[in-house]
């Protein structure tokens, strides 16, 4: 198993065809399972930018999570959090509109980042480019630039290269009907 201590990557798999499908975002604090010989996978992991990983086997965790119960609840929240996500994901794509997706999708990530200090005053570095974001909502990446140039034009959003800042976070969650929510422990 690994945490990302830094960076990004996301979970994806690959169809014949040579389409992408991307599950997951994975951001700092966020734990990667590793496939082993008796868990098979057809997923795969791919770092988005520069990525740190601490390494730690199932053993440590469990003498960390014995010795430290808030450790052991962090790790309980963040399979939680894991869940919830992949909830919200399936959502977003069998019943949101391109625009909702895409605003969805953005809250999400700055919530994310936010907890973890990485998203101050309403303003992140997008973790992925729009390729891998157009898989990741299962829009083509031409769809997802005119849907981001709508949310910009409409004032929901300001892009400066990969910097993301949201304008009023509340009224767009209330657009797209974007809950938040709060693993418990």
């Amino acid at each position: 198993m690994a945490v990302v201590a830094w960076g990004s990557a996301y979970r994806y798999r690959m169809l014949a065809d040579g389409r992408r499908v991307v599950f997951d975002v994975l951001l700092p604090g966020d734990l990667i399972e590793l496939a082993t010989p008796a868990m098979e996978s057809d997923l795969a992991a791919a770092a988005s930018n520069k990525l740190d990983l601490v390494f730690v086997r199932e053993a440590q965790l469990k003498r960390l999570s014995e010795a430290n119960p808030e450790f052991g609840k962090a790790i309980a929240m963040t399979t939680q959090a894991d869940s919830l996500r992949l909830m919200a994901h399936v959502m977003r794509l069998s019943r949101l509109t391109a625009y909702e997706r895409v605003a969805h999708f953005l809250l999400e990530i700055h919530d994310r980042l936010n907890v973890i200090g990485l998203a101050p005053n309403g303003r992140f570095q997008m973790p992925i480019n729009q390729i891998v974001l157009s898989d990741a909502l299962g829009m083509t990446r031409f769809h997802v630039n005119r849907t981001l140039r709508r949310l910009r034009t409409d004032g929901w959003v300001e892009l400066n290269q990969q910097v993301v800042h949201l304008r009023d976070a509340e009224a767009l969650a209330d657009l797209c009907e974007y809950k938040r929510w709060h693993p418990v422990a």
